[in-house]
């Protein structure tokens, strides 16, 4: 029964400091500004149930670390534990949406391979704008171009429900820095770095980006970023945003700058951050 008791101690504290610690990041990313009253209100509301509820768990932490059968490094151990385990959920959630993501790329490619079938058929189908005489033009000219190229456009359409598309949209009233801001500062203090994009348009929901870099002070040196294979934005701001998000994480993936940037830069560069380290801790097993 002791031993039982023990354990529930530390467990309680391994579980109460992982909340605490995802608790502290909402705060450090939530942004420091609060000088502008109007949008910032419910924000200062959430912010105060957020400390509340810090300050509970640093006092329930204090009674547990008071109790006889508190042991630290078990504790320690636990929350190592525990911390993974929150990581990989979050991680299986990112996946779960991506998923649901590209079912609906792909029902939707589906639907205008439908369309396409429709409008085939029929020159003048769906025809509202315009006359007449337009419509009929504008029938012959596509319906000839969908018959030469039928084969080859169902090409594009299965390349690109194979992105993951990221919705790179934030909420109203966020707080925080950019990716492509903390970039340009990056490059400015050191040396005067040189960005430029490049954006892809995949389909009209489906962008990439590459990012250059161009070095002045050698010789006008350049080194391309660009995104993981799988992944696209549904914009082409959006492209731009993830590609310096990649970048950034390229050029210093021990950097704390993802805790100021909007909630899915910041998921997308801690699951990289994960995978290169599964890919060292393997590496060294193999050694």
């Amino acid at each position: 029964d002791e031993e039982e008791e023990e354990e529930d101690v530390n467990e309680k504290h391994a579980k109460y400091k992982v909340e605490l610690s995802e608790l502290e990041d909402k705060i450090s990313s939530s942004g420091k500004s609060k000088k502008k009253k109007n949008k910032v209100q419910e924000e200062n509301v959430n912010s105060k149930e957020i400390h509340t509820k810090i300050d509970k768990l640093r006092q329930a932490l204090r009674n547990l670390e008071a109790d006889w059968d508190f042991d630290k490094r078990r504790a320690q151990a636990l929350y190592i534990e525990e911390q993974k385990n929150a990581n990989e959920t979050r991680r299986l959630k990112n996946e779960r949406l991506r998923q649901q993501q590209r079912e609906e790329e792909m029902a939707r490619k589906a639907a205008e391979e439908e369309e396409k079938k429709g409008d085939d058929d029929s020159f003048g189908f769906g025809l509202g704008l315009g006359d007449d005489d337009e419509g009929d033009e504008e029938g012959g000219l596509f319906g000839g171009l969908l018959n030469e190229e039928e084969g080859s456009s169902t090409i594009p359409a299965s390349t690109t429900v194979t992105y993951n598309i990221i919705d790179t949209t934030t909420t109203a009233g966020w707080k925080g820095r950019y990716p492509k801001d903390m970039l340009d500062e990056y490059c400015k203090r050191n040396g005067g770095l040189k960005v430029s994009y490049t954006k892809n348009e995949i389909s009209k929901t489906c962008w990439r980006a590459v990012v250059k870099i161009t070095y002045p002070q050698k010789h006008e040196e350049t080194k391309n970023y660009e995104l993981p294979t799988d992944l696209a934005a549904g914009t082409k701001e959006g492209a731009e945003q993830l590609v310096a998000t990649r970048c950034l994480f390229e050029l210093d993936a021990n950097s704390a700058v993802y805790k100021i940037m909007p909630v899915v830069f910041k998921d997308l560069w801690l699951e990289w951050l994960d995978e290169k380290v599964r890919k060292y801790i393997k590496k060294i097993r193999v050694i």
